[in-house]
């Protein structure tokens, strides 16, 4: 495996025995460099447009739906996805209030706080020792 590195979401806790660096996304995620391995290094735009299509036509047959369907479906989910994460950024770098956020993204306000109290008390559970 080459030195190369990617950063990926970690979900609030640390990837242990990577050795690599940390750094915050806008929305105040956590992400961890990692190695890549070079299997998945070498996956081009086209391999990647590859697996989307092979997974679009799969997710069609299995949901019984014409494909325009499931791509307008994937696309308005992504736009959510992006959506709530660009809100839970804002909220959570005090631009918007906890209002406005429950107003535009909902219940995912509430996920987001009880995360971050869970990361809180595991960082005092592990500063402790």
């Amino acid at each position: 495996m080459s030195g190369r590195r990617e950063l990926t979401p970690t979900a609030g806790r640390r990837v242990g025995g990577c050795g690599g660096r940390e750094r915050r996304l806008n929305g105040g995620a956590r992400i961890q460099a990692q190695a890549v391995p070079a299997r998945r290094r070498r996956m081009g735009s086209t391999d990647m447009s590859k697996q989307s299509l092979a997974d679009l036509e799969s997710l069609a047959r299995e949901l019984r739906k014409p494909e325009p369907e499931v791509r307008t479906m994937a696309f308005e989910a992504g736009l959510r996805q992006l959506r709530r994460e660009h809100s839970l950024g804002r909220y959570l770098r005090g631009e918007l209030t906890r209002r406005q956020a429950i107003e535009d993204i909902g219940i995912w306000v509430e996920l987001a706080e009880r995360q971050h109290t869970a990361m809180k008390e595991d960082l005092a559970w592990a500063m402790s020792d």
